[in-house]
């Protein structure tokens, strides 16, 4: 299907530093989703609106990894890796806990969860899937995505409604999978080594790769051909 809109959304052209920010630990994955920005550590995840920044932001903190945040509907959905498994658990916006689940997986990865019409999404670190709950915890799917190398760094980001996009560094491909019919729409090589992705505008993904050449790739979301680097 061709997309008529896609001459209406020009892709970024550059990218300006607004502001630097000193933070008290080593930030592992970062995600912006409705005004708040959440980071975190090795064992604490922030959580900032955007617009008071200095003066409004919550601490949690835990003993046990987190390798995936995001905030959606007011409530923060965190990956938590605890030795040999790992919980999905879930806060309130004043840091109080609201539920939790088991997720089993044994991968430590980062950008390991996101949440996309009311669906939180994680993938399975032993077998080639993404597993789909609901944002209570129960199980709706898992997701076949052959191609993905399992126990290998990847990462996850939200794009449009219905679908998200994921890196995966090992096998060097990059994949839009639709969350409701659990179709791979297609798969990118011509990123070496990806790491973090995000979806601008729905209409490009943005990826960076880790190599002698670091830069930021720039892929057509509906087909993952390359548009510029």
């Amino acid at each position: 299907m061709i997309n008529f809109t896609s001459s209406l959304t020009p892709p970024p052209k550059k990218i300006e530093l607004l502001k630097k920010i000193h933070l008290d630990c080593t930030v592992h994955c970062v995600d912006l989703q409705d005004d708040y920005v959440t980071y975190i550590g090795k064992t604490n995840c922030v959580v900032a609106k955007v617009t008071e920044f200095v003066n409004n932001n919550l601490n949690i903190k835990t003993d046990r990894w987190i390798s995936g945040v995001q905030v959606y509907g007011n409530r923060i959905y965190t990956l938590i890796h605890d030795y040999d498994k790992n919980h999905v658990v879930v806060y309130d916006m004043n840091g109080e806990k609201i539920t939790s689940w088991n997720h089993f997986s044994h991968s430590t990865n980062l950008n390991k969860l996101v949440v996309v019409a009311d669906r939180v999404v994680v993938p399975s670190g032993k077998t080639q899937t993404l597993t789909v709950y609901t944002t209570e915890g129960r199980l709706v799917k898992e997701i076949d995505c052959r191609g993905m190398i399992s126990d290998e760094q990847k990462g996850l980001a939200v794009c449009g409604d219905d679908s998200v996009i994921v890196s995966d560094y090992s096998s060097s491909r990059v994949f839009r999978v639709n969350i409701d019919s659990g179709e791979v729409m297609w798969a990118s090589k011509h990123v070496t080594r990806p790491q973090g992705v995000v979806c601008y505008r729905n209409r490009y993904v943005l990826v960076t790769n880790y190599n002698t050449d670091t830069r930021i790739w720039i892929l057509d979301a509906d087909t993952g051909i390359i548009h510029i680097c």
